[in-house]
């Protein structure tokens, strides 16, 4: 098959099935998986259009069982967009979107964690700095922080979970992230 094209601008949390399908089909074609298995993880840079599969599943998983709206999390991680990374997992055989885990580099915004920790009144006085010293973190330089991991409900008795957190940690080692 051709690839087709995708319509919507990336970063988009309400995207219809038909476009998760497009996006599933050209991920495949154009990075084909290396293993016979029927879950394949990409690591999804920002400007992969893919990255709206991941906001799918991220969406579709928060929404159920937090009712967080496509709305609702555009809000919570829209702030940390520029700062995001995904991992992927997909089923190649059924070509449905299995699972996604997000993480999240330092930047201007900071990191979600600490943000939602400042703001919540049950960890008050919370500081970033104390947190930091209490982990011995030095720097958030060579941190990632994880964001959301969602895994679809027809995939939870698999090893999806794993294998995001494989492949995130794979890709931590190689970037160095401590």
């Amino acid at each position: 098959r051709q690839l087709e094209t995708y319509t919507r601008p990336t970063g988009s949390y309400d995207i219809p099935y038909d476009q998760v399908s497009i996006l599933i089909h050209n991920l495949l074609a154009e990075r084909p998986p290396r293993t016979d298995g029927d879950l394949i993880c990409y690591q999804l840079d920002l400007d992969d259009p893919a990255t709206d599969v991941a906001r799918y599943v991220e969406r579709a998983v928060f929404e159920k069982y937090f009712k967080n709206d496509a709305e609702k999390m555009r809000k919570e991680y829209g702030p940390y967009e520029h700062a995001s990374r995904f991992f992927l997992t997909i089923d190649q055989t059924t070509m449905q979107p299995v699972g996604a885990l997000r993480v999240i580099q330092d930047s201007d915004e900071g990191l979600k964690v600490f943000n939602d920790a400042e703001k919540e009144e049950q960890l008050a006085p919370f500081s970033r700095e104390a947190a930091m010293c209490y982990h011995g973190i030095e720097s958030l330089d060579n941190t990632w922080e994880v964001g959301t991991v969602a895994v679809m409900p027809r995939y939870r008795e698999t090893d999806a979970a794993v294998q995001l957190y494989r492949a995130m940690y794979t890709a931590a080692v190689g970037n160095e992230v401590e």
